[in-house]
């Protein structure tokens, strides 16, 4: 039944783009694809009428379906049922030919939880564009390939789909990613931090408040050519943010826009729920919200990012980094070993980060490590332990559910359906 739906749901998003003809944006890495899907979207928003592909909608399911629009929500609250799936074909067949307001671009992810699924993926829904964000030595997902190597190839067909007078958008400072673009003769434009990168990204600072104790925004410059925009997005944190608006300043200039364009483009960039988020927390603490997922990479820069924030106390909860294959215990060893440098209390989540907790002993006192089955119990605990001025990063993967926690420490939790990932009703639902 599943093959069936699939293929009708192929056939009629295949006629929903011989019919409008948009063009197409497609995006894939192992870090950053939301925000950098995201930042697109602010950018080209500026000029033309855009649809971004909505959480994570990005496989053979979630691809026609943002390509097909007007299911987004639905998707999230009644996804996987028979009368879902009725709907959506019904509501096909009626509007075979009689699509109105199409949008010029759809911004549309690219997973890879599979070989073979980019691929399949390139094949069926063309890009005009592809961006790729990031993969990192141990990226997520990659427990059903062989080999890091395997992931990267699959990821890079992305950039071979890509024909003459498309353009490879492909971050510089992963080397695997920027050897993407021998596979193409498409045009290519780099971005990152890298002096090399053709939109590099320069001068990030943390903005602290009038007190000097509380982070509040991120400022950075963006150059290309002879062109430079100062650029500050409110609310988030890390590099990450940075590089995705690299991202969309990238495909901007690819797509012919004005630095004014992109420049206005980009102060409608917010950041996803769940990335890098700055919110207030109980007991007047700030909370780094980083509950959307986790890998190795991802991490490692939250760790990082952490260290250097104003704090009373640095507490990090870190939850199971999954899907990781043969490469998870060594990962998680790793991240103990970083979160003993950067945090002044741990508190892990999960049977994986045990290891993580370990690893951590002989950086921290063993009185400022604690370990949980679950988020429910861990966010009591967080709750009990922060106080005024402390600053507490939670992250972890998908499947251990890091923004319950937030919502047990977070200062105003009847707003948590505007600011934290998974809230719709499937996913509060789900044990």
């Amino acid at each position: 039944m599943k093959q069936i739906l699939k293929f009708i749901l192929k056939i009629l998003a295949r006629r929903a783009i011989s019919h409008c003809h948009p063009i197409m944006v497609g995006i894939t890495g192992s870090v950053g694809k939301t925000s950098a899907k995201e930042a697109v979207a602010a950018v080209l928003g500026s000029r033309l009428r855009v649809r971004a592909s909505a959480g994570n909608l990005n496989n053979e399911f979630g691809v026609p379906l943002s390509i097909l629009g007007g299911y987004d929500e639905q998707y999230y609250e009644y996804g996987g049922t028979p009368l879902f799936w009725l709907g959506v074909l019904g509501r096909e067949l009626f509007r075979l030919g009689r699509r109105q307001n199409y949008p010029a671009v759809l911004i549309l992810e690219f997973g890879a939880n599979r070989p073979g699924d980019i691929a399949k993926l390139a094949a069926d829904y063309k890009p005009k564009i592809g961006v790729v964000t990031g993969i990192g030595t141990v990226p997520v997902h990659i427990e059903f390939f062989e080999s890091v190597e395997a992931l990267t190839e699959e990821k890079a067909k992305l950039i071979a789909a890509l024909e003459y007078e498309s353009t490879a958008i492909l971050n510089a400072d992963d080397p695997a990613v920027l050897a993407m673009g021998e596979k193409t003769p498409a045009r290519k434009i780099s971005y990152g931090f890298s002096p090399t990168a053709d939109v590099r990204v320069s001068d990030l600072k943390v903005v602290l408040d009038e007190s000097g104790l509380k982070p509040e925004s991120i400022r950075f410059v963006i150059k290309h050519g002879d062109f430079s925009l100062l650029v500050k997005i409110a609310g988030v944190l890390g590099p990450a943010h940075a590089l995705a608006a690299a991202a969309g300043a990238a495909v901007g200039w690819a797509m012919g826009l004005n630095p004014a364009d992109i420049s206005r483009g980009l102060e409608n960039y917010q950041g996803a729920p769940g990335r890098m988020k700055i919110l207030a927390g109980v007991h007047d603490s700030i909370i780094i919200d980083d509950s959307y997922n986790s890998s190795p990479a991802s991490a490692a820069v939250a760790l990082e990012t952490l260290k250097i924030m104003p704090a009373k106390r640095r507490v990090a909860v870190l939850g199971d980094m999954l899907e990781l294959g043969q490469f998870s215990a060594a990962a998680h060893e790793a991240v103990g070993r970083q979160a003993a440098l950067s945090a002044d209390v741990l508190v892990c989540v999960g049977d994986k980060s045990r290891l993580t907790a370990e690893a951590t002993k002989g950086g921290l006192n063993t009185a400022n490590i604690y370990t949980f089955a679950n988020a429910v119990s861990a966010g009591e605990k967080v709750r009990e332990l922060i106080g005024t001025g402390d600053i507490i990063l939670v992250k972890g993967s998908q499947g251990m559910r890091m923004e319950r926690i937030v919502r047990t420490v977070m200062a105003g939790p009847e707003r948590a359906r505007e600011l934290l990932v998974r809230q719709s009703k499937q996913w509060l639902a789900k044990a």
